[in-house]
């Protein structure tokens, strides 16, 4: 099975899962591949090219909604993680006192030439989503002052450091890579903007599942055990030596192992935590339930239409799969 994944922490359930030997355990032989953004991620699944993909909530969504540019139907039987994001502003928002949106609106109305810049890492994407419900906690949207720029997640620092954006929202390890750069800080988790909610799934082409039933039960077996063996402590070095590595995401062991505590350097002398940070057990079986909110986001940000909200998640969703396959 040809499954692929971005740089990111979250991505860590699938690379134990290979790298520990749960996949092999089960008798399903996994072969990893890294690709740089979400776009190219989901066009190969779309093709065929990938079996899976460590995808963006949002996207199995907006299939079941009929969006454009989701032709191919997709389905998840898995929740890789939830609340993986954080909100990170650059050094001269963070220098005038910006924390929160309210804050970022008194910045707004005195410094009234300005305008500002936001990366996102797709559009249509939970950081869309996470970025914009912060602004609107300050009655603040986006508009003539303030734009959205997409942007591949490891390439934020660099966007920060040539004055590109003023601030992003992005999955682990790349808010601490820019703050520890001291190119700015983290002003937000996204379970504090958002709640609990999925971040990234293991999504599969429908007619992939219903082709290869046996081996797609054998891969959720192998997540769980990995998901499992991810939260035990002792296991928290190994998980970053490998983690870290070139050939995954590529980056500052610490930054890694930081993010696995759910403990980020923020920038600033500051410290940021959160026990509902980047979670890998107990939200794993995926629901119309769990995925509702962000339709609704979807709807309310004008990505889809009022009529989307009757659509049916159970297409996207094989609630029922997974129980079938953890059943007691």
């Amino acid at each position: 099975m040809k499954i692929g994944f971005l740089p990111l922490v979250d991505s860590a359930p699938l690379v134990m899962a290979k790298e520990i030997g749960f996949f092999a355990r089960e008798g399903v032989e996994v072969k990893l591949g890294k690709l740089q953004n979400w776009t190219q991620l989901l066009e190969r699944l779309q093709q065929g090219e990938l079996d899976g993909a460590h995808l963006l909530a949002t996207l199995p969504v907006l299939a079941a909604a009929g969006a454009a540019g989701i032709e191919e139907p997709l389905a998840t039987a898995w929740v890789l993680s939830s609340s993986a994001n954080a909100i990170t502003l650059s050094n001269r928002l963070c220098r005038d006192g910006v924390a929160d949106g309210s804050d970022l609106q008194r910045w707004l109305e005195a410094n009234p030439g300005s305008n500002l810049n936001f990366g996102i890492v797709m559009e249509r994407s939970t950081q869309e989503l996470t970025l914009r419900e912060w602004l609107q906690s300050g009655g603040l949207e986006v508009g003539p002052r303030i734009s959205l720029q997409v942007c591949p997640p490891q390439e934020m620092a660099r966007r920060m450091r040539e004055g590109q954006i003023d601030g992003f929202c992005s999955g682990e390890p790349w808010n601490q890579r820019t703050t520890t750069s001291k190119l700015g800080g983290i002003v937000a988790l996204g379970d504090q903007v958002m709640g609990d909610v999925p971040e990234k799934v293991l999504a599969v082409r429908r007619a992939w599942h219903e082709s290869n039933t046996q081996e797609h039960r054998s891969v959720l077996l192998a997540l769980a055990a990995a998901s499992r063996w991810l939260e035990d402590p002792a296991n928290l070095d190994e998980a970053t030596r490998i983690l870290a590595d070139k050939f995954y995401v590529n980056t500052q062991a610490q930054l890694v192992r930081n993010a696995l505590e759910r403990k980020l350097q923020a920038g600033w002398n500051r410290v940021v935590s959160s026990p509902g940070f980047l979670r890998f057990t107990g939200v794993n079986e995926p629901s119309p339930a769990k995925l509702l909110p962000l339709l609704e986001r979807l709807v309310w940000w004008g990505h889809l239409p009022s009529t989307a909200l009757e659509s049916d998640l159970d297409r996207i969703c094989l609630q029922a799969f997974h129980r079938e396959v953890f059943v007691e």
